[in-house]
């Protein structure tokens, strides 16, 4: 497992290797050696004890938002920190971790002193998308890139998109390969909540407003299944701002214009409050799955505190069920009551869903909360909760 750590030194990516059966939820265990020596690395990983490399890649530097982007097929992965600079990261599974060399050695710099969001990897062009605080979309031409005009890769682009208006990005962008096209989330500023589309060259971008300035933060949209069939009848799903002067929690979806994923310059014209009340707050990321065993289309959404569905006053998770006909109708949105909701406190971080088998344990979601509560494994203590429920019900 490989992860990063926000630490006083700097950034630190960590790389762990566990040993099945060691620890419990109640008592969980330490690795049994920790090391940033290569030598002591090598070793560990030799025998059979569980293990955890090391690498501070940004001396000085923390990394509040960059998770790592891993393409799995060099053993490589890419991540950013807090002042701007973009990094790549060699031998992460198969060797010893280590900063890449060459014109990587130092990271390339795309909008110091702004922190950047997560990194994404397409494929098809070569280059890496980022966000950063500013609201500014970049992209890295890396080596072998087929897009771009910086002369030296791995260089910074001069293409790049004033995304939220100074308002900054926190989330990574969603990057489709398929169609070319980018996507980038922000609002959290003095303009208005955003959606923004792209080409992976950045040009002909389409911006579409989700609400008002707030002092709380857009996060990253999901498409609907049919979106993945043909863009023409599917549609993305944002959290934005009301229209108003209001800064709660509102669900939108915005379609498509063409089967090439052109996004729609407006939302629907529909829209669905997440509170029941006006308070500023912000949204989990949203997250979608097809059911296929239910023949079901869900969409999950967290929000922090006044649910509007399900009664809780600390926060829930909600799940709306967005299956419609193959059609792009208007008609089945919004879907008026969440159906159902898990009370969760403070609300959730973005969410992870497994597979949609029968099998048991299958079919469900994992996130953690956002405020200290009781946990189900131990009662007696006031903590944040890592949470399991299931996908359909949220039990």
């Amino acid at each position: 497992v490989a992860f990063v750590e926000n630490a006083a030194a700097g950034a630190i990516l960590h790389v762990l290797r566990w040993k099945a059966g060691e620890g419990t939820v109640a008592a969980p265990a330490t690795p049994a050696t920790s090391t940033s020596s290569s030598g002591a690395w090598t070793t560990c990983l030799a025998g059979s004890t569980s293990c955890m490399f090391n690498l501070t890649y940004s001396s000085g530097h923390g990394n509040t938002l960059s998770s790592p982007f891993p393409n799995y097929s060099t053993d490589e992965l890419y991540t950013g920190d807090d002042n701007g600079t973009l990094w790549k990261l060699i031998n992460i599974f198969k060797g010893t971790p280590a900063v890449a060399p060459g014109g990587w050695a130092s990271g390339v710099f795309v909008n110091s002193p702004n922190r950047l969001t997560s990194p994404v990897f397409d494929s098809t062009s070569g280059n890496i998308f980022v966000g950063d605080a500013s609201g500014r979309l970049s992209f890295v031409r890396e080596v072998g890139s087929t897009m771009g005009t910086c002369p030296s890769p791995p260089c910074l682009d001069a293409s790049n998109l004033a995304v939220g208006n100074a308002s900054p990005i926190t989330d990574g962008p969603i990057v489709d390969s398929t169609t070319g096209k980018v996507f980038a989330f922000a609002g959290a500023g003095l303009l208005n909540a955003n959606v923004v589309q792209a080409n992976t060259d950045l040009s002909a971008p389409v911006t579409v407003n989700v609400g008002v300035a707030s002092a709380t933060q857009v996060h990253a949209g999901a498409f609907d299944d049919n979106y993945y069939t043909d863009p023409s009848k599917g549609f993305l799903y944002v959290c934005g701002k009301p229209a108003a002067t209001n800064s709660n929690p509102v669900l939108y979806r915005i379609g498509f214009a063409n089967s090439g994923g052109t996004l729609n310059g407006a939302t629907d014209g529909n829209s669905l409050n997440l509170t029941n009340n006006t308070t500023a707050a912000e949204c989990s990321p949203l997250t979608e799955i097809f059911n296929d065993n239910q023949g079901l289309d869900w969409v999950f959404v967290g929000v922090p505190a006044n649910c509007a569905f399900g009664g809780s006053t600390t926060g829930c998770v909600m799940s709306f069920n967005i299956t419609s006909p193959d059609n792009n109708t208007l008609s089945a949105f919004p879907p008026y009551v969440a159906s159902p909701t898990g009370a969760t406190a403070g609300g959730s971080s973005g969410m992870v869903v497994d597979n949609v088998t029968i099998q048991g344990q299958d079919s469900s979601l994992y996130y953690s909360t956002l405020s200290n509560s009781a946990c189900d494994d131990q009662a007696s203590v006031i903590a944040g909760c890592a949470v399991k429920r299931t996908q359909a019900g949220l039990k």
